[in-house]
């Protein structure tokens, strides 16, 4: 393997994740290496590990463990489970962790959650940068060791490991979430859930006998609840819209009062109406930053890309909106400086305070079913307020090779009618009744364009024309992308 000049300037560090193709920018060895470099730099006792169903996972989670122990601490294997029970571990036993998942990305795609005792997220600044360089020494140095470290892994699993039954994780997880509510379910509801062979499969079964075993009449109808990391359905990602169709079918067919669908790792959640129809999470903020809010009020983070409607969903019910930028890590950070109850990202994301400000896609599915019960409404119609008042557009794509200057020339257009501007995640522009914000992916040259209004579908065409319209005379090169 010689001196491993091909990854030693890892590439599947990125801004504050590690993920990459399992064949070279995320094999065994550099997991490895990446684990001892955790150790090293955090000074860790113990940890916890878990993985989610990728084919590559059982590997990479070994490679994990055995680092770990060479770098001197003792682990604590959580097995195949979501990554909010990783962090659940971390904050009850107060362990750094690392979850194995690629969530929602291709399957011959992997990747490394890195947390601190607590769940508490690596600084992307300062160490997460100094684990790769540390990792990316070990590599080089490491020897012997690290190039036979596949044949040493079943010598290294009879070092300190307890390996905790999967049932038994998900039970008292599921338990811990209940008691958090005081969840008590009397009605008869019938609820789909998509699982996309991924690990929510098992996670939801916990859940049906925990309902059993409680007296609840609710029924769990689930669809691919098998974990299966070829994906044979196709890889969990319920905001690609020809995902979607197969939960509408079965919401439709077991004429359910909702649906779910889970992306790969669980920690993302999507709603489907009694009517099968795709509930976008912008409208689920409002709901969430409402229910959540205590009776004396309190904060609710928000990111920039889309938050006309979540921001008076909070405002209503008293409390007080906070900007942040979009992504865990700095969600949850703001979220941990302002004590805010709770945060909603339009992908799917939504944190609670309750849960150590981390987020969860299987508390939103209980919170849904507790409104449910205490307020006798479908879940349509507690969202046909914000749905008939604010519209949103699709995020959109676009490549462009010159973000800075068009950006520049953007906001010198709408600086004059704006109501509202802001640089803190990419650009916002809020004016009357309208806003878009524009931000630059972190990995390519590429803008991601949102737009929304208070209003009807007509003015959302009109202001998405008129943006689009001003971005291709800013820079007449820019091209549409489509995924």
């Amino acid at each position: 393997m010689g001196r491993l000049s091909r990854v030693v300037q890892l590439s599947c560090f990125k801004r504050y994740d590690i993920r990459g193709d399992t064949t070279t920018a995320l094999t065994p060895v550099i997991a490895y290496a990446i684990a001892k470099a955790l150790v090293e730099q955090l000074g860790s006792t113990a940890v916890a590990v878990g993985c989610d169903a990728r084919l590559s996972s059982p590997a990479l989670k070994d490679a994990v463990i055995a680092g770990l122990v060479a770098a001197g601490a003792r682990v604590l294997d959580l097995g195949l489970v979501a990554t909010e029970q990783l962090y659940f571990v971390s904050q009850q036993q107060q362990l750094d962790g690392v979850m194995i998942t690629g969530s929602h990305n291709p399957a011959h795609e992997n990747g490394m959650k890195l947390v601190s005792a607590g769940a508490v997220p690596l600084d992307p600044v300062l160490c997460l940068p100094a684990i790769k360089q540390r990792a990316e020494s070990y590599l080089e140095l490491g020897g012997n060791e690290i190039r036979h470290v596949g044949a040493a892994l079943p010598a290294s699993r009879e070092q300190p490991v307890t390996l905790l039954a999967p049932s038994l994780t998900h039970s008292r997880y599921l338990q811990h979430l209940i008691g958090l509510l005081g969840l008590q379910l009397q009605q008869q509801r019938t609820v789909v859930v998509n699982c996309g062979h991924g690990v929510a499969g098992p996670l939801m079964q916990q859940l049906a006998a925990e309902a059993t075993a409680a007296g609840w009449p609710l029924q769990l109808v689930l669809l691919h609840a098998e974990p299966d990391g070829r994906f044979p359905t196709g890889v969990p990602n319920p905001l690609l819209s020809w995902q979607r169709q197969q939960t509408a079918d079965a919401v439709l067919a077991h004429q359910a009062d909702l649906g779910i669908a889970f992306d790969g790792d669980a920690d993302r959640c999507f709603f489907f109406d009694h009517r099968g129809h795709f509930i976008d999470s912008y409208y689920l903020i409002s709901l969430f930053s409402q229910w959540c809010l205590p009776a004396e009020g309190g904060k609710v983070v928000l990111e920039q890309r889309a938050c006309l409607g979540p921001e008076q969903g909070v405002l209503a019910a008293g409390g007080e909106p906070v900007f942040s930028r979009a992504g865990h890590v700095f969600i949850k950070q703001c979220m941990r400086e302002h004590d805010a109850v709770y945060a909603g990202e339009n992908s799917g994301h939504h944190y609670f305070k309750a849960l150590g400000f981390c987020d969860s896609g299987v508390f939103p599915l209980l919170l849904v079913l507790q409104q449910l019960e205490q307020q006798a409404l479908s879940l349509a119609a507690m969202l046909a307020p914000w749905q008939a008042h604010y519209l949103v557009s699709d995020e959109i794509n676009y490549h462009c090779e010159q973000v800075p200057a068009l950006l520049q020339y953007l906001k010198t257009r709408f600086q004059a009618q704006a109501l509202s501007l802001s640089e803190q995640d990419g650009l916002s522009i809020g004016c009357d009744n309208w806003r878009f914000n524009l931000r630059q992916s972190t990995t390519e040259p590429m803008l991601r364009l949102n737009v929304e209004v208070r209003g009807d579908a007509a003015l959302l065409a009109a202001k998405l024309a008129m943006v689009q319209h001003a971005m291709a005379q800013g820079y007449p090169a820019i091209r549409l992308l489509s995924f």
